[in-house]
Parts: C-alpha cells; structure tokens; sequence
C-alpha cells in the first residue's frame, strides 16, 4: 500500500513548490527497516518505539489501531512544517491542483476539514468533555496546523487532571471512551469504542480553533450547524482500503497472513493505478453523474467501492447538501476544478 501511496504523491503533490516531502512513521522493528529501505528514495522513515503504557495496561488488549492513534498525536515530532496532512498508508492521491483544493482562500488561507453528519466515534468527543459535533473520521488528508499538535496534547492532559503527562491523559482518556460506550451504545450491542485521533482532534479544532479552519460538513445545515460550515470542497485522495481491515495489517497495510484472499495486494494495486489514471486524463473531464473523477473529488470513498457506481454516489456529497449554498454548490465547484 505505501508504494502506491508513494506513487500517487509523486504524481501529484506539490513537493517542489511546498518543498514538502512524504514522511512514514513506522514500528522500529527489521520488518519495518526493510519496507523503509524498499521505498523511493524520496520518502523519509522515521521508526517509532512502542510506548511504556501498551507493556502496563491491562484493562482490555489494545490493537495496532490505538498504537497508531497516539503516534498521530505526535505528528509535530516529526516535521517543522507549518501544515501537516496526515493519511493512512492506504490513501491514494488522485488530482493535480492540490495547492488549490486542500486550502480555502475564499477571505483567507485556512486548511479545509471535512465532517459528516454520522455516527461512528460519537463518544471520543464527549469522553473529553466536548459536545458532539460531527463525524471527523471522514477524509484524507487530514490537515492541521503544526502548532495545534502540541495544544491538543496539552488540552488532553489538562483535562485529565491526575495525570502527569500527555501518555497518561491519553491512557484514561482510551479507558473513559470505552467505559462509557460499554454503558451507553445499545446500538452497536454496546461494542467498546476505540479512540479516534481525526474525532478527537477535529472536535477540539471546532471548539477551539474554529476560526483557523475552513470546515465542510456534510449535512451540516441540518445538524443545525451555521450555514457556512456545511458547503462542499472536493476532495484530493480517497480511502482506498476502508472496510477491508481484514486484509490489511500492521501501519504498512500489507496482506494479512491469516486473509482468504489471495489476490488483495495485486487487486488493491489495480485500483489505485486506475485511480491515479483518472487524475492524469489529458481528456475532458466531463464530470458529469457518470465521471470516476467526479465521484473521487466529491467523496472520500469512492475508491473502496471502486468499479460500483451506485455505491460510489452514494457516498458522494448529494446536490441536497448543497442547494443553500449560493457561491460554493457542486456546480460552481466542479466549473470551477474545470478551468
């Protein structure tokens, strides 16, 4: 997967301009050193220990999911950069204009966050004493500025006021989440919920750093959130292997050992080159209801349902969601990618 997502950044990030580069967090382990040395030379490894608490805690097991949480937290580690867009190793980019489509400039520069009016990390928010706004765990990249890092950790320790440190906070902050998703959600048979860096962070970023972003979520209006808060962008990557967790493992998202499937790596490599392929089209794009590109750059899943168009719209942004708003509809936004 990281070989695609390598792929997709040469062909389309604004490296040069942005003197940017594609930086991997990995386990320090051998397994993880040779990926790393496997990869373009371009992209930089830096190789993480496991933190003390995942040898101490014992409340319940805790997954490669949770080790990967808390490392995003520490994403400023690990780059100066004043803006850090974080994805998953199965993220693959799929446009050129990014400068244009991660940022809103329509009064001033200010990284674009995506939301959803869903449910999936509902109690991550509230087990941090923020109100549910919406679902954050939505797109790729997730864009944040370097300096908000560092305020989120110390939001997070702070609140925890017993604890003497970020990893702490962190620790009862994962044990408040799931203690009250096991009381509270009789709607997943009160299934444990996990932490989620995108819902924590895009939460605080609302209540804290509003002004600092611009923020597009879907079906906002009728959450009742203000208007200018639920107006489309389009998206730059897509989510490729969302909902295939079982054949994915470990940060690099290689196959799993114990998959029936034999063919996802190979399958999964179809699919991303044909979705970078969309993005290098010299034809006119067209974008109309039936375009690939149209279904990429309007939702953040069109590629894990990729080759099923039905599906694909479906979890597209609705010309429903957008007929409030005048200036920044589908139309004017595609005319717009267009010219």
């Amino acid at each position: 997967m990281l070989e695609m997502l390598a792929e997709s950044f040469r062909l389309f990030w604004p490296a040069d301009r942005w003197r940017s580069e594609l930086i991997v967090v990995m386990d320090d382990s051998d397994l993880d050193r040779a990926a790393c040395a496997a990869l373009p030379a371009e992209v930089r490894c830096h190789f993480e220990a496991v933190p003390e608490f995942f040898h101490t805690f014992q409340d319940f097991k805790l997954a490669g999911p949770i080790r990967a949480m808390w490392s995003l937290f520490y994403a400023d580690s690990y780059s100066d950069a004043d803006y850090i867009a974080l994805v998953d190793a199965d993220v693959v980019f799929h446009t050129h204009g990014i400068p244009h489509l991660l940022f809103d400039r329509t009064a001033r520069t200010r990284p674009i966050i995506f939301g959803v009016w869903g449910v999936l990390y509902v109690f991550n928010p509230l087990a941090l004493g923020l109100d549910w706004v919406a679902e954050f765990m939505d797109s790729y990249p997730f864009t944040m500025r370097r300096e908000d890092f560092a305020a989120l950790r110390a939001f997070v320790t702070k609140f925890f006021q017993s604890s003497s440190s970020f990893d702490d906070a962190f620790v009862a902050l994962m044990r408040r989440a799931a203690e009250i998703s096991w009381r509270a959600a009789w709607w997943t048979g009160y299934r444990q919920e996990t932490l989620s860096f995108h819902a924590l962070a895009g939460s605080y970023l609302w209540h804290h750093r509003r002004d600092e972003y611009f923020w597009s979520i879907k079906h906002g209006a009728l959450l009742g959130l203000p208007t200018q808060h639920s107006c489309p962008s389009l998206h730059v990557a897509s989510h490729v292997a969302e909902g295939q967790m079982h054949e994915k493992v470990g940060r690099l998202g290689t196959s799993s050992s114990t998959s029936k499937s034999t063919n996802f790596p190979h399958k999964y490599k179809a699919v991303a080159y044909d979705i970078m392929a969309e993005g290098l089209s010299t034809a006119d794009p067209g974008l109309g209801t039936t375009s690939l590109l149209r279904q990429l750059l309007l939702s953040p899943r069109a590629g894990s349902h990729w080759g099923n168009l039905a599906t694909m719209e479906a979890f597209s942004w609705p010309e429903s969601a957008a007929r409030h708003c005048l200036h920044r509809n589908l139309d004017s936004l595609l005319k717009a990618y267009q010219s």
